[in-house]
């Protein structure tokens, strides 16, 4: 089974801030607003008209059977989402060691 799997580790995880007392990552607020930004730039610098529905496709596809940044390839119903899925990784990259996590972005 391949799966496009995007999602934190735990050696990244341990990288991350945490909350001591809940032993969990704390993502700031800056931090979202941040990564919702560099989203935002990514649709208006690409084509968004072909790059926005394929977002919204790929969020779709990610929630069947649960929200966890797993996407499988080999799955027909799946063809075409490697393109979103390159297009955040960078995105996705950035912000792995700040607690946001595939699912997140």
């Amino acid at each position: 089974l391949t799966a496009r799997c995007l999602a934190l580790d735990d050696e990244r995880a341990l990288r991350g801030a945490l909350d001591e007392k809940h032993r969990r990552l704390v993502v700031t607020d800056a931090t979202i607003k941040a990564a919702k930004q560099d989203i935002i730039d990514l649709i208006e610098n690409e084509k968004s008209f072909l790059l926005a529905p394929k977002l919204v496709r790929l969020g779709f596809h990610d929630c069947v059977g649960g929200c966890d940044g797993c996407i499988n390839l080999n799955d027909p119903d799946n063809n075409g989402l490697d393109i979103p899925i390159d297009a955040l990784e960078d995105i996705v990259d950035k912000y792995n060691d700040t607690g946001l996590s595939t699912a997140d972005i």
